[in-house]
């Protein structure tokens, strides 16, 4: 082999040092001035403090504030947990990865064209992006190598996007223009997608490689998830095109069958999963409750046309689920919010409850149930939590002391959202959170802002972690159950 120049070899690394220095990629996430724009706060400077003053002596600190942050002059644009981070964008395509335990952001990443966070895999963040055309990109961003791994176009200008699930490595979107997309989180290449002509609004349900969603025509729609082949599709009896966000259609899963609303003019309707046929229909019937509308709209003076079916109307359908074989169904209406549990094999009501302001179920099969009750002259009310035995409808427990621990009549339950063995509540003037323990009805912990101008909104939970966003005040709250 001959011998190579030494002076040579010095020659080429001269020449082309200065090229590989210009192709290094800048780092973006280098500490930037957009940081001064965050104001991070801890416990002892938020004013928070804990409501039950009954017996301060034998309270156990359940609860502990990890951080409050704050944007100055905008609010977050969106948010999420993933794993020990929290996600955080703001208005500016400022996307920053906040530490959960000390709120300190560990690095951040600008794009401009982000609008939205849809979602996460172990590796990827999918991101919502405007482009120069006005239509909406999906962005897959890879955190721990700092890039954008792919783009795929939504093929709409409309920022509305249902479906958003991942499963088994699929991403699966769905645009106002009636496309699905299936699309490998991986690269972004497409699957397959499917074109119904109408408005996809619903969330999707699996069961097994069976994919369901309902778009704005009151369609119903079974799909095979790997091929994307439409096994069957039933028509519902559209009564009234919908058009708001919270008539999403929901669906519920027992024995075989799939369950769902239409929208909230139609009945809920029990079909076989695999064919489509329809076993009955459920519809929440203006002979159940014409006359309690009467009623209550005489009270309010409200002209007569207002009160005739279906002027008012079902105002949301809260996620239908099966628990112990029943069926549950929560209706909520202009003038009354009813709870039905049905025997799905028969459509006979179990039982029902009325005035109900939520209803979930907990791990051991039974329903937490936030509702209140009028006293006999009808001018008052208590507010109270309920753990239902859902074949019977009995009471397993009852907390009624609400009012007495804020010190405030009318009491008003809004969010409410099961995090392990607690269920959380968001008092609806905003300024109260309680914490229950599921096995017993106790109240473990709370808090206020005492200032019904600082509401709290959108609760989510992660693990043993909670957030509350304050509007007004532009801020996150990052709340620890303690062991």
């Amino acid at each position: 082999m001959k011998k190579i120049c030494i002076p040579f070899i010095l020659l080429v690394l001269f020449t082309i040092t200065p090229i590989l220095q210009g192709c290094k990629t800048q780092d973006p996430f280098v500490d930037t001035p957009v940081y001064q724009n965050i104001i991070l706060e801890k416990q002892d400077t938020i004013g928070f403090e804990w409501i039950d003053n009954t017996k301060p002596s034998q309270i156990e600190k359940k609860v502990q504030l990890n951080w409050k942050l704050s944007l100055k002059d905008e609010r977050w644009q969106d948010w999420y947990c993933d794993n020990k981070s929290v996600w955080m964008l703001d208005k500016q395509g400022n996307l920053f990865q906040i530490d959960i335990n000390t709120g300190k952001t560990v690095y951040h990443f600008t794009s401009q064209a982000w609008f939205a966070t849809q979602l996460h895999d172990q590796s990827r963040l999918f991101m919502l992006a405007r482009q120069e055309d006005d239509t909406i990109e999906l962005q897959a961003y890879q955190p721990n190598k700092k890039s954008i791994a792919w783009t795929k176009s939504l093929e709409d200008k409309t920022a509305i996007f249902a479906g958003n699930k991942i499963m088994n490595g699929i991403l699966f979107i769905g645009n106002q223009s009636g496309t699905l997309f299936a699309l490998h989180a991986k690269d972004g290449s497409e699957l397959w997608r499917l074109d119904t002509k109408q408005e996809i609004r619903s969330d999707i349900f699996f069961d097994g490689n069976t994919l369901y969603f309902n778009n704005v025509d009151s369609s119903c729609y079974a799909v095979d998830m790997i091929n994307g082949k439409v096994l069957w599709k039933r028509q519902g009896v559209l009564t009234r095109k919908t058009t708001f966000p919270s008539e999403f259609r929901l669906f519920a899963h027992i024995d075989g069958k799939i369950g769902y609303f239409g929208n909230t003019f139609e009945p809920f309707t029990l079909v076989d999963a695999t064919t489509g046929n329809v076993y009955w229909e459920y519809p929440y019937s203006s002979d159940a409750i014409q006359s309690y509308a009467d009623t209550a709209s005489k009270n309010l003076d409200v002209p007569n046309w207002d009160r005739s079916w279906p002027k008012w109307v079902i105002s949301s359908f809260e996620k239908p689920f099966a628990v112990k074989d029943k069926l549950v169904l929560l209706f909520k209406s202009n003038f009354r919010q009813d709870l039905h549990v049905l025997d799905p094999s028969t459509k006979k009501v179990i039982w029902q409850k009325e005035e109900i302001e939520f209803c979930l179920k907990t791990d051991d099969d039974k329903m937490d149930v936030g509702r209140y009750e009028l006293n006999k002259d009808r001018d008052r009310y208590t507010t109270m939590l309920e753990k239902l035995d859902p074949e019977t409808g009995k009471v397993v427990w009852r907390n009624d002391k609400f009012s007495e621990v804020v010190k405030k009549e009318g009491i008003n339950f809004d969010e409410a959202q099961i995090i392990n063995k607690y269920i959380l509540i968001n008092e609806s003037y905003g300024e109260n959170l309680f914490l229950i323990d599921t096995t017993n009805g106790d109240l473990v912990w709370a808090y206020s802002s005492n200032d019904s101008s600082l509401n709290f909104a959108n609760i989510s939970v992660y693990d043993n972690v909670f957030f509350a966003e304050q509007l007004k005040s532009n801020s996150l709250f990052c709340f620890q159950i303690l062991n």
